[in-house]
This record gives structure tokens, sequence and C-alpha cells, in this order.
């Protein structure tokens, strides 16, 4: 696929100043010129918080695409950034990258650079396909230069605080990559403490002939296998009953359970995204929880 359109988005308050978010994408737009990618920047003003500011962007980013046709989406480095990306790809099933802090072109294809496996390597994602991608802040020297801006357009609009319509449908996820019904789902994250205890739960799912996944940082822990996460950039699960522990609970992760006909988590945060994303939950050390679970499953 040869990329030829993409969509850069800068959100802030009303009374932000986004230089940062200035320079990230007028850096991107002149990287994507030399590639002979056309792009547009569009700055989301918002008064509204969380959810709403949320779904009203992403609404409209899918709005100008019906019209435009993008074939990928940046979001600059703001608050909201990485849930965007993630609800973004979710709603159009295709890949995904969060907080990428640098971008190269291998090719026809851009390379997205991000830090993994605790900050300790530099990973490069090549994107082949349709991309929603959130950045990290850069380094200076890849921002810096913030001239050259003519020719981009640039166009600022003000978010109401009102969920979009595309999105009022929260279960609205594309049939692509869909697995089979499955009785339960175990999810874990990095709440379970250790790779033994990631192997205990894979292999008590097994042997019930559940359905197990992990969330992306137990795999970029080396806790389980990529192809173990569940999410954007994994697999979407439509279980009767999906059953997370120890998992905090991003946007991106959610997407592949929210077609669940019950969540059921357990976390000792209170303030974990999944207690709120759940239709029932245990704000308690699994260790205390597991155990009578087991019994019941």
């Amino acid at each position: 696929m040869v990329m030829k359109k993409w969509l850069i988005i800068l959100c802030g308050a009303k009374w932000q100043r986004l230089e940062k978010q200035e320079a990230q994408s007028l850096r991107i737009a002149k990287l994507c010129k030399d590639q002979g990618i056309e792009t547009e920047i569009v700055v989301y003003r918002y008064q509204a918080q969380g959810a709403e500011v949320i779904d009203y962007m992403v609404g409209q980013v899918l709005s100008r695409h019906q019209v435009e046709q993008y074939d990928g989406f940046v979001f600059t480095s703001h608050f909201y950034a990485g849930r965007a990306a993630g609800k973004l790809a979710a709603v159009l099933g295709c890949d995904c990258v969060t907080d990428a802090r640098r971008l190269e072109f291998s090719g026809y294809y851009p390379v997205f650079y991000k830090m993994a496996y605790n900050c300790n390597v530099e990973a490069g994602f090549c994107l082949k396909g349709q991309f929603a991608v959130s950045l990290d802040v850069w380094r200076e020297e890849d921002t810096e230069d913030r001239e050259g801006g003519d020719g981009i357009s640039r166009k600022e609009m003000e978010i109401e605080a009102a969920a979009s319509p595309y999105l009022k449908n929260r279960r609205r996820i594309q049939e692509k990559g869909m697995q089979e019904e499955s009785a339960v789902l175990i999810a874990v994250g990095k709440g379970v403490g250790s790779k033994e205890m990631v192997e205990q739960f894979r292999n008590y799912a097994k042997s019930r002939k559940f359905l197990f996944g992990v969330s992306r940082p137990v795999a970029m822990n080396g806790w389980a296998k990529i192809d173990e996460i569940i999410g954007v950039s994994g697999h979407i699960y439509q279980p009767k009953v999906c059953i997370a522990v120890g998992v905090s609970g991003s946007a991106a992760f959610y997407a592949g359970i929210e077609g669940s006909g019950w969540i059921v988590s357990i976390n000792s945060d209170p303030k974990a995204p999944i207690i709120k994303m759940s239709d029932a939950s245990f704000t308690d050390d699994y260790k205390n929880i597991w155990p009578r679970m087991e019994q019941i499953l």
C-alpha cells in the first residue's frame, strides 16, 4: 500500500499554547512531503473533559475520513492522544502504535519508533497499511525546525461537550479480527506480578478450554507471547464473560474485550480505568479473590 494522505491531529484546552505539538506536526508534514505524501493538520480545542473529548474528536476525524479517505492518522503528544488513537484504530480495524518518539521512512513505508521492554530498547514498527498513531514527547532535534509550513492545510475546531454520533454505540467494532465466542476469557495484566503467575493463569485457562490473553505490557515485559495480546494491536474477543485480572484497562486493551457479555475485573487499584469499564469489579489483591473465582467457574 502506497501512502497518499495523512491527517495530523493536535488537541488542547481552549487556553493552551501548542508550540510542541505544532513543531511535531510540521516536522511530520515535512517528512511526508519528501515522500510525496499529502498532509492536513487539524486542531481541536476542548472545554469538555475525559471521554467526551475523545468520542467527539474521534467522531470528527471519522467524519473527515469519509470524505478525504486518509491512509494515516497521527495524534500529536497530548493528554488524550493514546486513547484517541486506540479508539480510532478499533473502529477502523487498522494498525495502532502509541507513544511513538521518532519517525523515519523505509522505502514507501513509515517506521514509528517507541521505547519498549521497560524502556530498555527502542523498537521500530513498520506500518504497511492504514494506521492510527499517537506521539510521545520528541527529542528537541526532531522538532526544532518550525519553519517551512507553507502549503500545509491547517484548521481549528472547537469540541463541544457532547459525544459524537459515530461513537454512541460503544460496541461498534468491525468484524475483522473478531474471535469466536467462548464461555470465558481470562485476561491477565502486569498486576499479577510475575511471568510464573501468567503461566499459571494460562495453564488454568487451557485446562478449562477457556480463551486466554494478556495486556500489551505483559507481552512487552517478556512474560507472554506477542500473539497473546488483547486489544487494538492484538485479538478482539466476544466471550460471554471476560475476567480481567491485574489489568489497568487502557483504551487500546478495552477494544479487545468490549464485545463481552459481562466484564468482571480484579484490581487492587480503585482508580484503575478497568473498574469503570466493568459490569462487576473486586478492588482487592487478586490472590484474595481468585481462589473463590475458580470455584465459581
